[in-house]
């Protein structure tokens, strides 16, 4: 199996001299390059970062999100992250939690969904759930991470669904890049 190898590598590098070669090897995967757009010119990839409004925070209720008006992917008034178009997308959920009440030894509970609404399909489908659980009595932060690849479609609304423990999110991201 040695004795393969070496010789697989040899003619591997005596037969490659004639090509040229990269003087960075591997560049092309660490740089991202523009999508050219619809109109020819170029358009970057999509990325969308938002933050929790922490005011309105429920539970068994779709999150609200805090967005500037030149997010064009976002709509409040369905609390959605809007697809603009059919593509592989990384989609995370990110919260930091705290036991309000560190005294108590009773088990806290943490469970949230994100959810798809596809314009094909009249009812939103559950996409990832994350559970967790723990001793109050434990200090410190906890987080929560989920995050998947998914092939989506044209004006997909994705949202974000707080089953339990509302009252101990400190902090939240939710996000999606266009792959």
């Amino acid at each position: 199996l040695l004795m393969l190898s070496c010789a697989a590598f040899f003619f591997y590098t005596n037969t490659s001299g004639s090509q040229e070669r990269s003087p960075e090897p591997g560049k092309a995967f660490w740089q991202q390059s523009p999508c050219p757009s619809e109109n020819g010119g170029i358009q970057p990839p999509l990325r969308i970062f938002l933050r929790a409004n922490l005011t309105t925070v429920e539970n068994d209720s779709v999150l609200s999100w805090e967005s500037s008006n030149s997010i064009k992917s976002y709509d409040k008034e369905t609390d959605s992250i809007v697809i603009p178009g059919k593509g592989f997308y990384f989609v995370y959920i990110r919260f930091t939690l705290v036991c309000d009440d560190r005294s108590s030894f009773a088990s806290q509970a943490f469970a949230v969904q994100l959810q798809l609404l596809s314009r094909g399909y009249p009812h939103k489908q559950p996409l990832l759930e994350a559970k967790d659980r723990w001793d109050c009595s434990d200090f410190g932060f906890h987080n929560v991470f989920v995050g998947e690849l998914f092939e989506l479609e044209k004006e997909d609304l994705l949202s974000v669904f707080l089953i339990k423990g509302s009252h101990m999110v400190t902090a939240s991201q939710f996000g999606v890049f266009h792959l």
